[in-house]
Formats: structure tokens, sequence, C-alpha cells
């Protein structure tokens, strides 16, 4: 009677296991991607995804750095798409003052939303 139970729980979780994972579309000219050399991953709270880190098409990149003063955008940059379909440009070292450009798309267009230079400092890891 045990195993006769068993066998319909075990066909469901093999059935679950087997369905194939959602992934969303990317909502612009780019693609996911898990690590960019030089850049950093985000990880919310409960361990989701806070921002994706992207690649951009060349021609989209261009466009995008266009829309800012020349020599502002330090290396390295790193790309990253947020959960309300903005994309964010941290531009320079992460741990020494970056600059963070979001770009919002309106009317068609993508423009420049906000320009932040927060203030960073990392701190090495304590050794034991």
């Amino acid at each position: 009677m045990r195993s006769v139970l068993l066998l319909p729980s075990v066909l469901v979780l093999l059935v679950s296991c087997a369905a194939p994972v959602q992934v969303t579309a990317p909502s612009g000219p780019w693609h996911y991607t898990d690590e960019v050399p030089g850049c950093r991953r985000f990880i919310g709270d409960r361990g989701e995804k806070a921002q994706t880190t992207i690649v951009l098409e060349d021609a989209f990149r261009l466009s995008l750095i266009s829309k800012l003063p020349v020599g502002s955008v330090p290396s390295p940059q790193c790309w990253y798409e947020r959960p309300d379909g903005s994309v964010l440009l941290q531009a320079g070292d992460f741990c020494r003052s970056p600059h963070w450009v979001t770009f919002v798309r309106a009317n068609g267009d993508w423009q420049v939303a906000t320009v932040e230079d927060p203030f960073m400092s990392c701190h090495p890891r304590a050794r034991s």
C-alpha cells in the first residue's frame, strides 16, 4: 500500500523537475550573461538577481554613450538591466567612486534618466 501512494508522488516530482524553465527575453538590444570581467553581480536580499548583467550590441552601446559628455565614461563599463526595464551603466572602479548612469526608454528613444556619482569605499576582508 505504501509503494502505491509513493509512486504518484514520485511521478509528480519527476514531471515538475523535467518542465522547462521559463527565461524572459531581454527587453532591448542586448543579451544576458552571468559574468563580465571586472563587473560585479548584484543579488537582492532574497537571493534573486537585483539587476541582470547584460552585454549591449555595439551600435546600441555607442548610441547610449554618445548621450554623455565626451570622456566622462571611465573603464570598466558594466551594464545591467533593472527589473523595470531600464539600463544601468556603472562606469569606473566600483570601490573608488563609480559613475552610475540610468537610461530609460521614452517615446521610442533611450534617454539619460539619472546620473549619480556615489561615494563608495570597499574594505578588504579580514584575514583569518
